[in-house]
């Protein structure tokens, strides 16, 4: 196994309309406690996962996503965290950016009053995006012995489909950007879908926009439906395995009840499509 996304916490600061991941049906009272999340991490670690990615909801609400980061890091595993970027501090940085291999931002166009429309905050996401970024380099720059690597996360609507965000993603000075069309999960996002779902040939027309931005050195990773279908290991806050099953998402049982290798079976993953879909790349 290579990577695992750990969706540490439902709770999120912002709410984007086309959101898959709001996990209607998690119980506060199963959440996992500091000493389950520990195991969990060390016991994907000796079954050879390679990667863990932290995600939300918001991850940096979570009060103990550094403490997490750290652990992860010392038991072997590389470490990622995709955020809206709102909640990046300096002084957690400072602290903490020494055991962070990765960190992806959200951010869906250089339009503030786009990002307004599809919920991403109330017209500031952009500046907040791009300020984060600006103190990811500055810590970067100021530490010769570690450099936390710089991916943007983009999801494709109506919205912004016809948009150019080359300039942007320049600005942002990230070497990944991950592109995702928008995806309809029943009981996530169904009262969007109609409104906010675009076709394959829009989707492709955007990628074919931006694909010149490949020459100056930034990785363009396109996900239309079909590639983030059972491409994903994912974890929900409740230490469970789900999957994308035909929209819907399905679950295991807990792993610390079930074991690893037994949970996934329950929920499937196509290491093939993972592979197609670019997900193993310099960690």
């Amino acid at each position: 196994m290579v990577s695992v996304n750990f969706h540490l916490t439902d709770f999120c600061n912002l709410r984007c309309k086309f959101c898959y991941a709001h996990f209607y049906n998690t119980q506060e009272k199963n959440k996992l406690q500091r000493d389950q999340i520990l195991e969990i991490l060390k016991k994907l670690q000796s079954e050879g996962f390679i990667k863990i990615n932290f995600a939300g909801g918001e991850p940096f609400l979570h009060p103990l996503l550094g403490d997490l980061i750290h652990y992860a890091y010392k038991v072997g595993l590389k470490t990622s965290v995709v955020t809206n970027g709102m909640l990046v501090t300096k002084e957690w940085l400072d602290k903490y950016g020494h055991y962070l291999h990765w960190i992806g931002i959200s951010c869906d166009s250089a339009d503030e009053n786009i990002e307004k429309n599809l919920g991403r905050g109330s017209g500031t996401h952009v500046a907040s995006t791009i300020h984060a970024f600006e103190m990811i380099k500055a810590f970067n720059t100021n530490n010769s012995k570690h450099r936390i690597r710089m991916k943007l996360n983009s999801v494709i609507t109506s919205l912004n489909w016809q948009e150019d965000m080359k300039n942007f993603v320049i600005q942002c000075g990230v070497e990944r950007w991950k592109i995702f069309q928008f995806l309809h999960i029943h009981g996530e996002n169904d009262s969007v879908c109609d409104e906010l779902a675009i076709t394959n040939e829009q989707f492709s027309n955007f990628i074919l926009k931006h694909k010149n931005l490949e020459k100056q050195n930034i990785g363009l990773v396109p996900e239309n439906n079909d590639a983030m279908i059972e491409s994903y290991i994912m974890m929900d806050s409740e230490g469970r395995f789900y999957q994308n099953k035909e929209n819907v998402y399905k679950k295991s049982d807990p792993v610390l009840v079930a074991g690893i290798s037994r949970a996934l079976q329950q929920v499937g993953f196509s290491k093939e499509k993972f592979l197609s879909r670019g997900g193993l790349y310099s960690f």
